[in-house]
């Protein structure tokens, strides 16, 4: 294991979540959670923590990123106009350096180039009055559930939880097994479901006519059948929705888990897959106001969209590498 490692934001906000656990978890437990060594998460705390606040992902995040702040490298010509294709795409820097990269569009003159640059560049023409700032993602709220004595969440019965889940699964060695969540628009009046494949991070979305245990039912069963994509597997949220989980199961003829409540990070994918459609669907959004040609056209593209743990392809690129036929 490497004695140092530069953290993700997902990784940060996995740190977040455990440290604040009501659990007590050691530093060695959360830097095997998370990947990285035991002085990695000590050195996180202690530089990136505040003394009444503690530590928080969101703070950790912009800490970090100014220490790694350098004299801006002057954005110009073709690679300006690349950059800002990448934007108008609602791509993230990230994705468009490791797209560039993938294409041999970064020269050796530019090979240094990073995101921060490009978040810079933004900021920068900010300044201009150009709004080319504003095709960067919003950032999450980090909101941490508090257990309560009196919650109801988490008695689905005959569940099978995540750790009884087959290592096949949890290696991600396959094409077929996902992970399922609902979303909530304005007053708890609307939702609608989202999938994600584990593998490929393929994404589905479907408005729900209601957000009960029939409902999320027929949807779950007859949109595998639409998405065309193996179905072995699904993992879900405690979410009460999901109750008909063993109808499901036999409908669709897969194995169903269930992370444990308030483990959100036993569902990194999804919740980070979540965040993402949150930029077109905000949450003070009523979902019934969006047809559902705008919900395709989102789903297109985040399935069109680089993705960094797929060397910086798409997800209808990497399905189509593994000779996968489907429906988009």
């Amino acid at each position: 294991m490497k004695q140092f490692s530069h953290l993700t934001p997902e990784q940060r906000y996995k740190i977040d979540a455990l440290l604040n656990s009501s659990q007590a978890i050691t530093q060695k437990e959360i830097a095997e959670q998370v990947g990285v060594s035991v002085s990695t998460i000590s050195r996180e705390k202690r530089r990136n923590s505040r003394p009444r606040a503690g530590y928080q992902a969101k703070t950790a995040i912009e800490l970090a990123r100014k220490r790694r702040y350098k004299k801006p490298f002057k954005i110009q010509g073709k690679l300006e106009i690349k950059i800002r294709e990448g934007l108008e795409k609602e791509w993230s820097p990230e994705q468009i350096v490791g797209r560039m990269r993938l294409e041999n569009i970064v020269t050796k003159s530019t090979d240094f180039i990073s995101h921060e640059c490009i978040y810079q560049y933004t900021y920068r023409q900010q300044k201009k009055g150009d709004k080319i700032y504003l095709k960067l993602r919003k950032k999450r709220k980090n909101r941490r559930k508090r257990l309560k004595k009196d919650d109801n969440r988490g008695k689905i019965p005959n569940r099978t939880m995540i750790d009884k889940r087959p290592e096949i699964i949890n290696n991600k060695e396959r094409i077929g097994d996902w992970e399922g969540d609902t979303i909530i628009g304005k007053d708890h009046k609307s939702a609608m479901l989202t999938l994600v494949e584990r593998s490929s991070k393929f994404t589905f979305i479907s408005p729900l006519n209601a957000k009960k245990a029939n409902d999320v039912e027929h949807k779950v069963t007859t949109s595998f059948n639409q998405i065309g994509i193996p179905i072995k597997s699904v993992t879900f949220d405690n979410g009460h929705e999901f109750t008909n989980h063993i109808s499901m199961a036999n409908k669709l003829n897969c194995s169903i888990f269930f992370a444990f409540p308030y483990h959100s990070w036993e569902r990194a994918l999804n919740e980070n897959t979540n965040g993402l459609i949150r930029q077109y669907f905000p949450k003070k959004a009523d979902f019934n106001d969006y047809s559902c040609e705008y919900v395709a056209e989102v789903q297109n593209k985040l399935n069109n969209r680089p993705r960094k743990t797929l060397n910086f392809q798409t997800p209808i690129e990497y399905l189509k590498n593994m000779k996968i036929a489907f429906e988009n």
